[in-house]
């Protein structure tokens, strides 16, 4: 069953505004890395384990739905949800005819990333990432 939001994905014009602006507003950012889609991110962190991502691109790329997003302005453009049952959660998303994959975090694994392939990927967020709330 889902338990929570994993993390929100926020599609931001400038990521170096993006992160000047949150962080003004109090919050801890951490920049993330870049990604072969030709983004780049920055995460901020809070207590439960859940996290916002700031992303943007390099460079506009036409062809990703996101970039139609930021012709109209940032803001969310994704989320995932926790889950403490994977396999039931997947399947239950595949017969409502979700194409996304789920990803979930757990304090005590790593991330993955379930793809709408049905290959898993692992992610790791930076050690260095601190929660003030």
């Amino acid at each position: 069953m889902f338990t929570g939001i994993d993390h929100v994905a926020i599609v931001v014009n400038d990521l170096e505004s993006a992160i000047a602006s949150y962080m003004r507003a109090g919050f801890t950012v951490v920049r993330g890395g870049k990604h072969p889609i030709g983004t780049h991110n920055a995460l901020i962190a809070f207590a439960d384990g859940s996290y916002l991502e700031l992303i943007a691109f390099l460079k506009p790329n036409t062809d990703h739905p996101w970039q139609l997003a930021l012709e109209k302005g940032s803001g969310i453009v994704d989320f995932c949800m926790a889950t403490d049952d994977l396999a039931a959660d997947v399947e239950s998303m595949r017969r409502a005819g979700a194409r996304s994959g789920i990803l979930i975090r757990s304090r005590a694994i790593v991330p993955t990333v379930i793809t709408s392939a049905g290959s898993l990927r692992r992610l790791s967020l930076p050690s260095t990432a601190r929660c003030h709330f």
